[in-house]
């Protein structure tokens, strides 16, 4: 897959995903804390889709405001891909929360 993303851009989507990773922690406090009620069988899962979500929300409203325009479906695939080759690290700090 060729870039599409600029190097900056890149960088702040990097950064982002590395706040993610930071906060899955509390996350994970959070949702074994609510877990009942919002009927949540699998923690891991619940909170993996929330750090993906996470990262995708605040990326798309990053570029919109830099941009001025939502990201175009090549963009979202190189985000898509960044994404999936980090999402090991993400699963480490959900696995590493216990």
């Amino acid at each position: 897959m060729s870039m599409v993303l600029d190097p900056m851009t890149r960088g702040v989507l990097e950064k982002i995903i590395d706040f993610a990773i930071v906060e899955i922690p509390e996350d994970m406090k959070l949702i074994r804390a609510m877990k009942a009620v919002l009927h949540v069988s699998n923690e891991a899962d619940f909170v993996f889709g929330q750090a993906w979500a996470r990262i995708i929300v605040r990326f798309g409203t990053y570029y919109t405001a830099i941009r001025g325009r939502q990201v175009d479906v090549k963009e979202i695939d190189e985000v898509v891909d960044i994404i999936m080759k980090r999402a090991s690290e993400i699963r480490d700090a959900i696995f590493r929360t216990g």
